[in-house]
């Protein structure tokens, strides 16, 4: 049985009153997150595209769970290694409302409406969970008002217009105490199978890393679990509980994890990333961090949520209540894990996939135990006041924890304040840049290639609406560009920071063929102006198109991805790119040394009559020698390659392209990216498994194990 309140029963009203305030609060502050279409800045550019991407592959027949990005890092299979359930449900939303509703204002309302209800998420997760109703309560006033001076957490700053756009989490957020409470539920009472398995797959489909989370979190209510009733027979039953939860969830979202496994080689750990995201921030800089309030308070003078917290955390050890042991575990085993490579060092490779992770992102652990913790600590206030008058205990009990959150509402506020004035000033801006419509317009008549606006290292970063820039305009807008990555996941996102805008094999390696800047920007005179405004000059360059022909000149093997860029960028900086030279990526260069072709005296030959669509690329090659036609997309082994009609050979050749070797001749190539047939199939058990688990959570409700 679940804990029943310890604490004098609070008057409804009450508590409506405590968990009202900050909902409204932040519906008003935040209003202007839904309220104003400015551009993004950050990564819900990304976010955003990807739900235009998803909404065209549907659109267009293709895989919606699994297609071809070509508009951004050199083109990317995003959604096979990229989690898009916050991505799809958008797109469900807007077909279900008939296409009346724009892309754009879901996805805005859906963001807003996820933070100022964020409240309600906690409130329920915590009583589900079996936490009085003032400790839901105070954990779910105070849910909304954490401020990080590391911005990886569920700070809302993570999520704000002007933060860092981490769309995928906070879809995560709120799931992730759903499903925790409910599968809590399971291990203790046996009940509640069905919402622990769709809202904990939910969790994982939103975001890789926080289903990660919530899978550590399941170890430690299993912990939790066995402590609250020792013996063999309760570990082997609450072990069966939580694999009748784990099997499900692993079916369901196999589609996903399995071939993201099976191909994570082909995704990039970026070289320019910084060391702490890799490594965390390391036990100095965190304890100091929280015993200066800035991990929970950051830009306050009073740490309301670190007071709470430290008082919930010591009301749990006086304590012997289940909640309080569950946590305790939280918050000690979250804090461990967030410390990182940075103090445990080689110990901390003993993690599964440990060297994909970003430890940084375990903040994310530290604030939902944070937030169990401010629960027991509003609760252990409210005790307090009991020892007074009934209705004037109650008063002060309200009082005293609405008084407690106006420090933390004053730092909101000015947040929001600053927040909205920007959306204001970009959206202003952007609106009434008519001579960027004109660029837009005649981009799109013209035949297909990348674009190019400078990038944040030069002087793409003052070509900007307000704080959005040229290049965020552009992504949004579906073409395909060479900008600066948002996630780096390509192979090819790291080269893109080394673009040498006077050398003219720059934009033919890339196949930059347009440039977008302002007049005052001095660039090479081989560039043709092609449309003159009075913000902008569109110019196009010789990009050879997205296809060329060339000869293999090196194997090697692929090595690690920093291996793999050092090559890469020795690539770029030598006369290779210019002679046609390119260096094949193989298994065993010992047994490919048949690939390298001899110079040849004569012209390679000619591409011609290109097509490009978003998942196929089709051309007709007259070879004059035998030769390598590289198509300039990322490789990725999905793509799959027809010569005149029959399947041929891929290959990864420098920098990350896809090339396939020609004989001599004209020939019909067709290359087309498809979901692996495996994917699929997971796809079609996942969904006979959601099914099955919502049909009886329909049916038998009242089922134990």
């Amino acid at each position: 049985m679940l804990n029943n309140d310890r604490t004098p029963r609070p008057p409804a009203l009450a508590l409506a009153i405590l968990l009202a305030i900050p909902i409204l609060f932040s519906a008003i502050g935040l209003f202007a997150e839904f309220h104003c279409p400015a551009p993004s800045l950050n990564d819900d550019v990304f976010h955003y595209l990807f739900v235009k991407r998803a909404n065209q592959a549907i659109s267009n027949g293709a895989n919606p769970v699994d297609h071809w990005l070509p508009e951004l890092e050199l083109g990317f299979a995003q959604f096979l290694y990229y989690q898009h359930l916050p991505h799809l449900a958008i797109v469900a939303a807007y077909r279900l409302m008939l296409r009346r509703v724009s892309l754009l204002t879901i996805f805005n309302l859906v963001r807003y409406l996820l933070m100022v209800l964020f409240p309600l998420a906690v409130y329920y997760s915590m009583r589900t969970a079996g936490f009085s109703r003032v400790a839901a309560a105070g954990g779910g006033a105070f849910s909304p008002l954490l401020s990080s001076q590391y911005n990886s957490g569920f700070d809302l700053h993570s999520y704000l217009w002007s933060g860092f756009g981490l769309y995928t989490q906070l879809w995560a957020m709120p799931l992730l105490f759903v499903a925790t409470a409910w599968l809590y539920r399971v291990l203790r009472d046996g009940r509640g199978y069905a919402l622990a398995i769709v809202a904990g797959s939910g969790v994982l489909l939103s975001d890789l890393l926080y289903g990660y989370i919530f899978a550590v979190c399941g170890g430690i209510l299993w912990i939790v679990t066995l402590w609250e009733s020792r013996g063999y027979v309760a570990a082997r039953k609450s072990l069966l509980r939580l694999m009748a939860v784990a099997l499900p969830i692993g079916l369901i979202t196999a589609y996903l994890t399995v071939p993201f496994l099976l191909e994570v080689r082909y995704l990039n750990a970026s070289v320019y990333l910084e060391r702490d995201k890799y490594d965390s921030y390391g036990a100095h800089a965190i304890f100091a961090a929280l015993g200066s309030g800035r991990l929970f308070d950051d830009h306050r003078i009073i740490p309301v949520v670190t007071i709470l917290a430290a008082l919930g955390l010591g009301y749990a050890i006086a304590t012997r209540r289940d909640e309080a042991k569950l946590v305790l575990a939280m918050f000690a085993i979250w804090m461990v894990l967030f410390l990182g490579r940075a103090t445990w060092g080689p110990l901390a490779d003993l993690l599964p996939l440990a060297h994909r992770m970003l430890f940084h992102r375990f903040e994310g652990g530290v604030d939902f135990a944070a937030i169990l913790a401010v629960g027991l600590g509003a609760e252990l206030l409210w005790n307090w006041c009991g020892a007074l008058p009934a209705k004037l205990g109650q008063t002060a009990a309200i009082s005293l924890l609405v008084l407690l959150m106006i420090p933390a509402m004053t730092e909101r506020w000015g947040l929001y304040r600053d927040n909205a004035g920007w959306m204001r000033t970009a959206q202003s801006e952007y609106s009434t840049d008519t001579d960027f419509a004109k660029v837009l317009a005649t981009l799109r008549s013209l035949p297909p290639g990348r674009v190019y606006s400078g990038t944040r290292a030069n002087w793409g970063a003052s070509v900007r609406w307000g704080y959005v820039h040229l290049f965020d305009g552009l992504a949004v807008s579906m073409l395909p560009s060479v900008a600066p990555p948002y996630y780096a996941f390509s192979l090819n996102s790291d080269l893109l920071w080394i673009i040498n805008e006077a050398n003219p094999q720059t934009y033919r390696t890339f196949n930059i063929r347009y440039i977008v800047a302002p007049p005052r920007v001095p660039l090479p005179a081989f560039l043709r102006p092609i449309l003159v405004t009075r913000r902008y000059i569109l110019y196009q360059a010789d990009s050879g198109g997205f296809t060329q022909l060339g000869q293999i000149t090196q194997v090697a093997a692929m090595g690690s991805d920093l291996q793999l860029f050092v090559r890469n960028q020795g690539w770029l900086k030598s006369t290779d790119p210019e002679r046609g030279r390119f260096t094949a990526f193989v298994r065993d260069p010992a047994r490919e040394r048949s690939l390298i072709e001899s110079p040849p005296t004569a012209a390679l030959g000619t591409v011609e009559d290109e097509a490009i669509t978003p998942d196929l690329m089709r051309a007709r090659v007259n070879a004059a020698v035998p030769a390598l036609l590289v198509f300039k997309m990322t490789y990725h082994p999905n793509w799959h390659v027809t010569v005149d009609g029959s399947p041929a050979r891929t290959l990864m050749v420098s920098p990350s392209y896809l090339g396939v070797p020609v004989a001599a001749g004209v020939h019909e190539v067709a290359a087309e990216y498809r979901s692996s047939p495996l994917k699929n199939v997971l796809l079609a058990i996942g969904i006979v498994t959601l099914v099955a688990v919502i049909a009886l959570g329909i049916a038998g409700p009242g089922l134990r194990l």
